[in-house]
């Protein structure tokens, strides 16, 4: 499609090691392992455990250099194929001295930028995204407030919905919270008898968002029993 090298470990292949790698690392997903530790074991066969003389291609067996020249672009991304096993560390060592050693103005865009990738990663400061949740719960509906006795109130109210799930609610009485629960009732008690009382809910997500109140809910309690 590009060139006579597009079926070699060519420059379309050299971010193969940290892609795979990377991948591995952040999700653990074990099925790269063998393949990175056969590759990471190759390199180090046919450079001596000198990552200056990694070049910048092989042929697709790893049989022989295609170019006569070295490139960051293909060591650098070695570095995190490293990163599988601890029993490369003292290559990891030599491939990350080599590849910090080089001047940025002694490499094209390409090796650079391959090269900043794989010293995040490598450097332990490459992490997922993090989407802030900022979208609020539906608000609860109380189906139910009734005085049970002179001094306490039951209250049930449909759950809420929330993206990442509900936390908590809490339970409003004449505008002050009065308590929280992580269900979907609520029995308020040590009242005033002949007193009324207004009610309503707020739901809580994980991420601290509240919902709108829900409808207000009008008690009064009887006489002593």
């Amino acid at each position: 499609m590009e060139s006579e090298t597009d079926g070699d470990f060519s420059y379309n292949s050299s971010r193969i090691p940290w892609r795979i790698g990377t991948d591995a690392l952040l999700t653990g997903d074990a099925r790269a392992k063998e393949q990175l530790n056969q590759m990471t074991s190759w390199i180090r066969q046919v450079t001596g455990d000198d990552p200056s003389k990694i070049h910048g291609g092989y042929k697709l067996d790893g049989s022989n250099p295609l170019v006569d020249y070295t490139d960051i672009a293909f060591s650098s991304p070695m570095m995190v194929s490293a990163m599988i096993d601890p029993a490369n560390q003292d290559w990891l060592n030599r491939l990350w001295d080599h590849n910090a050693s080089i001047s940025t103005s002694d490499d094209v865009y390409f090796g650079n930028t391959l090269r900043l990738l794989t010293m995040i990663v490598v450097s332990g400061n490459w992490w997922s995204p993090t989407i802030a949740d900022t979208e609020a719960p539906i608000q609860p509906t109380i189906e139910k407030a009734a005085a049970v006795s002179g001094s306490s109130v039951e209250l049930k109210w449909a759950p809420s919905f929330d993206n990442a799930g509900i936390a908590e609610y809490k339970i409003y009485r004449n505008n002050s919270v009065i308590g929280t629960s992580k269900t979907t009732d609520f029995k308020d008690s040590g009242l005033t008898p002949n007193t009324t009382y207004h009610y309503f809910i707020v739901a809580y997500d994980t991420a601290g968002n509240m919902s709108k109140i829900s409808n207000v809910r009008i008690v009064s309690t009887g006489g002593h029993e």
